[in-house]
Order: structure tokens, then C-alpha cells, then sequence
């Protein structure tokens, strides 16, 4: 194939274990990995635990996400309180860890 037909396949089932379809595809389809991402963990107007750590103290406020993410996303959201938003990264508990 020449470089511009190109679409990297899963080499092997753990890279698509666990994603989902990012469009309807027939059966019978090869999978792409462009046809496959990471589950959203948050979703835009969530309501989440934004955690900040700095010098061993941890601190939790509640924040809504401004836009969706995945496990490792980096997210804008918003200080329920504060108002302020804010730049985050999803973790797998679904909190995000405040940048």
C-alpha cells in the first residue's frame, strides 16, 4: 500500500479491548484503530471531584466539566465555587487531578 492509504490495524486484540466504536460499523468490517477510542469517563456538564495535591496536602472541591474526557484526557473545568475554570487531567476514578 502507499503511505497515503496507510490505516494502522490492531496488532494484536488487547489495543482494542475495552474501547468503543466511534462510528456504526458493518459486520464482517476490519477494525481500524481509528474506528475505535477510549470510553468517556466525563462528560460535559458532569459534576466532578477536582483533586489538587501540593507539598503532601490534598485538597478536594466539587468542579462541572467544560468538555468531555477519557482516562488521561486533559479537561477544562469549572470551580463551583469560585467560579474559576481550570485545566485537569481524568484519572480512572473519574476525579481530575487539577494541573
Amino acid at each position: 500500500p502507499t503511505r497515503a492509504s496507510y490505516v494502522p490495524m490492531p496488532s494484536s486484540a488487547s489495543e482494542v479491548i475495552g474501547k468503543e466504536l466511534t462510528r456504526p460499523v458493518a459486520a464482517g468490517t476490519a477494525l481500524s484503530l481509528a474506528m475505535v477510542a477510549d470510553p468517556l469517563l466525563v462528560k460535559r456538564g458532569d459534576k466532578v471531584t477536582m483533586v489538587i495535591e501540593r507539598g503532601g496536602l490534598k485538597v478536594t472541591m466539587a468542579g462541572k466539566a467544560l468538555e468531555d474526557g477519557a482516562v488521561g484526557d486533559k479537561i477544562s473545568l469549572s470551580n463551583l465555587v469560585s467560579r474559576r475554570d481550570v485545566m485537569g487531567s481524568v484519572q480512572a476514578d473519574g476525579t481530575v487531578r487539577i494541573l
